[in-house]
């Protein structure tokens, strides 16, 4: 408590490193009904359903559709810059879901022996994998 009367650098660090330990232990996603720390992004046109919604350190992810989904859409957090692709396979399930650009594939792959995980490959190299960290 000390901390709390010793000034408002103290306060807020002493809050600082609280809301830290907080975050680190509590989950993004919480369990029957209690709520999450972060809402996910959904890049889907108002006239689309969404699918999927997920989110890696540094991307954005919707799966859109309609009946079926459809569209992948990626958006990189730090630009904003995004990309709108027409799936090329995806899992009925849900688990996975592929999207391609001319040399590049995009894959959503989720709940594998290692995780979830947004794949970005080039000429069937791997160039980018990051671990989701959130998804519905």
């Amino acid at each position: 408590m000390k901390n709390l009367v010793l000034g408002r650098k103290s306060l807020t660090l002493s809050v600082s490193i609280f809301l830290g330990l907080l975050v680190s232990v509590m989950p993004l996603r919480q369990v029957r009904g209690q709520t999450r720390i972060a809402e996910l992004q959904d890049y889907c046109y108002q006239s689309e359903s969404t699918y999927f919604l997920a989110e890696t350190r540094n991307f954005w992810v919707s799966i859109c559709g309609g009946d079926a989904p459809y569209t992948y859409v990626g958006v990189d957090k730090e630009t904003g810059d995004d990309i709108r692709l027409d799936l090329s396979d995806y899992d009925s399930s849900g688990e996975y879901f592929e999207a391609v650009n001319g040399d590049y594939t995009y894959y959503v792959i989720l709940n594998t022996a290692r995780g979830s995980f947004l794949v970005v490959e080039q000429d069937g190299k791997e160039i980018l994998r990051e671990p989701l960290q959130d998804w519905e």
